[in-house]
């Protein structure tokens, strides 16, 4: 009799795990877009308040690696070109600001899009919908595609722009691949058609049902 009391209350704790753990992670993906976020606010205004002169800032060229320090010597952002043919930047204050647009956009942007849907697909489990619908299926769609795409023009487009910008020479490197975002789109793909089937599958009983 105990066993038949325990096996019919597992799914009902089974799905009550499951929800606690949609619960924790839906709060964690919102932490990791607010911090996200606030770094797109940092690398556009921690240039512009430097440019303004209210943050101190120092910029140092080394071992083609470009520093830009601001508040003290161990608060910097940096960045390295695949060649070292250009060497110091003329306007480091405009290259500062240059490096975080393009950090934000072709970096921290993508990133935000990819958590802002997973977390979609999280808040509607958390609203009692199955995850086996539409909407879960085109959201990892999107994932993927936005995925598939940073992983094949992210660093293409990051170091070409900066030369672009800093050094008045332009030189796409193509194709620079970022073969552990390519898998991750790939396997988002992958698991949106898995969903696909399960949808239809679902579907199809509640059809004959």
């Amino acid at each position: 009799m105990d066993k038949i009391i325990f096996s019919e209350k597992l799914p009902a704790q089974s799905k009550n795990t499951s929800l606690t753990a949609c619960r924790h992670t839906a709060a964690f993906l919102k932490c990791i877009l607010l911090i996200s976020i606030l770094g797109i606010v940092y690398l556009t205004a921690a240039p512009l308040l430097a440019k303004a002169g209210i943050l101190p800032f120092r910029y140092e060229y080394a071992d083609n690696c470009h520093r830009f320090f601001t508040w003290s010597d161990i608060w910097y952002t940096e960045f390295t070109l695949p060649s070292d043919k250009f060497g110091q930047i003329i306007n480091p204050l405009n290259g500062y600001l240059i490096l975080g647009i393009l950090k934000s956009i072709l970096i921290l942007l993508p990133f935000i899009f990819v958590l802002f849907f997973v977390k979609r697909i999280l808040d509607r489990t958390l609203n009692g919908h199955s995850p086996f619908i539409r909407e879960t299926e085109k959201d990892l769609r999107k994932i993927s595609l936005i995925l598939i795409v940073v992983a094949l023009f992210k660093n293409t487009l990051y170091y070409g722009l900066l030369e672009k910008f800093l050094f008045h020479s332009l030189s796409f490197r193509f194709p620079d691949i970022s073969f552990e975002i390519l898998a991750m789109g790939i396997l988002s793909l992958i698991l949106s058609e898995i969903f696909r089937y399960g949808i239809g599958l679902q579907d199809e009983a509640d059809m004959t049902i």
